[in-house]
């Protein structure tokens, strides 16, 4: 699929399930030292912190833990690569990969504006 062929509701699902598998294994438990501004008293505080044990990029990775189970797309696979948009790494280098996937794949640009709309529209 590409262009301005029909998005089928298979690869909506494909990407907007597995477009974040990278989190998995990505977080670990930890604490942190923290102030009560009241009390003055120190104390722990659980947090997450980042141990990435597969450090291959954000979208990268997804898309390579997806086919180790199966086929992705040419489509699928520039959506869950460049879903991060303007956020991800390459293209804050001035890497062009992710305007052309976009020239390439309504989905990509999809699924970017789907996860954006999620983080900031719709999750407090």
């Amino acid at each position: 699929m590409y262009g301005d062929e029909t998005i089928s509701e298979e690869f909506i699902a494909i990407t907007a399930l597995f477009h974040d598998l990278c989190k998995c294994n990505f977080y670990k438990k930890g604490f942190r030292n923290v102030k009560d501004e009241q009390t003055g008293q120190w104390y722990k505080k659980e947090i997450y912190e980042v141990e990435d044990q597969y450090p291959s990029g954000h979208g990268e990775k997804s898309c390579f833990i997806v086919q180790h189970f199966m086929k992705l797309s040419w489509d699928e696979i520039y959506a869950i690569r460049w879903h991060m948009g303007g956020f991800d790494n390459a293209v804050r280098g001035g890497d062009f990969g992710m305007s052309n996937a976009y020239g390439k794949s309504k989905l990509a640009v999809m699924l970017h504006l789907a996860d954006m709309t999620a983080t900031y529209l719709k999750e407090n």
